[in-house]
């Protein structure tokens, strides 16, 4: 399995699978197995280099932000694939880039993390390419819903941030962002697949003065008092996070405002979330888990995918949208869940710009 998720492009095509959205369903499954594995199954780090991309192979469009080291801009590769494009400025050190793009590659090969395409070069510029995701953030899409999602939704959302955080830890990298805002989602014609902004692509959000500290409400307390950021800090956020998910995408402790961030950083650690309407006792005993006072005691990425796997809230034969948000239905008519609600099909609930990952630039720009 692990050698599979670590084929190249030209090994993928060879086998059909040269479509993000297929390899993605390939991968996701993949992942969800290796939930029930031990951990010997962990990726091996190895030597990697990032995968050259030839510069006429790429179309900058509009630019996206601008910053100290380069420009974002939109952008297609190879005329079909949308793509963000980060291009360094002349004075740059390109070998500190290059290091981290070989970082980049062995991290983004994962159905869950934001994909790091490749680096490009011209006569002046190194060019940075990342994967586009083209459904807005997690939080749109939880914000948007006029129906509460079936829970065997929601557990499925909360999975795949749960796979993409563990394959970051895995390589060392603590993500210390981590807030619905920041995650970016793919719609499929039977489920959706949640990522993970990486590394890479936070760093160029950085560069473009468009990445901000964590608002308090998802930050751990040794992160507020002493800026201790490691992946237990992240476990945290991702309790906030998967209150985000069941609470319908609605801010942390929202009921001291949304500027007075003072107030809820005296309430960290004090003051917990209380369990939102409808979730199960089991799933907010998870949550709770992630904000244990003692950084030691709270569960890792991997702990956490797997309590989660072993929840079981039935399907009733659905996938995990085709009673809610199927792309496959647009007439806009009502179809009854698994737990008894009444949804309306993604037209009429939720529609995208195509700007998924653009509209990680704006959330990060808030920063909630």
């Amino acid at each position: 399995m692990e050698t599979l998720m670590e084929l190249t492009e030209e090994e993928l095509a060879k086998l059909g699978l040269d479509r993000l959205g297929p390899r993605n369903k390939l991968f996701s499954h993949i992942q969800h197995l290796k939930l029930a594995f031990p951990r010997v199954l962990s990726t091996r780090d190895r030597d990697v280099e990032a995968r050259a991309i030839d510069f006429a192979d790429l179309k900058l469009g509009k630019t996206l932000a601008q910053g100290r080291t380069g420009e974002v801009f939109e952008g297609r590769l190879r005329n079909h694939t949308s793509v963000v494009i980060r291009r360094l400025n002349k004075n740059v050190n390109q070998t500190i880039f290059l290091n981290e793009a070989k970082l980049f590659s062995l991290v983004s090969s994962h159905p869950h993390v934001v994909a790091f395409m490749g680096v490009a070069k011209d006569a002046d510029h190194l060019y940075l390419v990342y994967e586009r995701v083209p459904d807005g953030t997690l939080r749109d899409y939880l914000q948007s819903r006029k129906k509460k999602l079936p829970l065997h939704t929601l557990i499925d959302l909360t999975k795949d941030v749960a796979a993409g955080m563990d394959h970051l830890h895995q390589h060392g990298i603590v993500h210390r962002n981590l807030t619905a805002g920041n995650l970016v989602l793919e719609r499929l014609r039977s489920y959706n697949i949640v990522k993970v902004c990486d590394a890479g692509l936070l760093k160029a959000l950085e560069a473009a003065g468009h990445y901000q500290q964590a608002s308090a409400r998802w930050l751990s307390p040794e992160a507020i008092a002493w800026q201790k950021f490691t992946p237990k800090s992240d476990s945290w956020s991702f309790g906030v996070v998967m209150w985000e998910i069941f609470s319908g995408g609605k801010l942390p402790f929202s009921e001291h405002g949304d500027d007075d961030e003072e107030r809820v950083e005296e309430m960290i650690g004090r003051v917990p979330l209380a369990c939102p309407a409808g979730c199960p006792e089991e799933v907010f005993r998870i949550m709770e888990s992630c904000w244990a006072a003692d950084p030691d005691q709270r569960p890792t990425m991997y702990d956490l995918g797997n309590k989660l796997a072993d929840l079981d809230y039935g399907r009733d034969g659905d996938g995990p949208d085709s009673e809610d948000d199927s792309s496959d239905s647009s007439d806009g008519e009502s179809a009854e869940s698994d737990d008894g609600a009444t949804s309306t099909t993604s037209d009429e609930v939720y529609s995208s710009d195509g700007s998924g990952s653009q509209a990680v630039y704006a959330s990060l720009r808030d920063s909630r």
